[in-house]
């Protein structure tokens, strides 16, 4: 069964950003981003606000 996309890697894959260009520009690990992306972790409010203005999306995408 194939797991469900994050819409944040839909939204890097249409803006061709990759996860380490997204990832250094937020000082974090690629590790820690792919967690993210996967569902593993959610960022903290901080990064969730600052990914979401980068990348035009909503904050509450990573609430949800």
């Amino acid at each position: 069964m194939r797991r469900k996309k994050h819409p944040l890697e839909k939204t890097l894959r249409e803006r061709g950003v990759t996860q380490g260009a997204l990832a250094k520009e937020l000082g974090i690990s690629g590790a820690m981003l792919s967690r993210i992306i996967h569902g593993k972790r959610r960022p903290g409010i901080d990064n969730a606000l600052r990914i979401s203005k980068l990348l035009g999306i909503p904050v509450e995408t990573f609430f949800q």
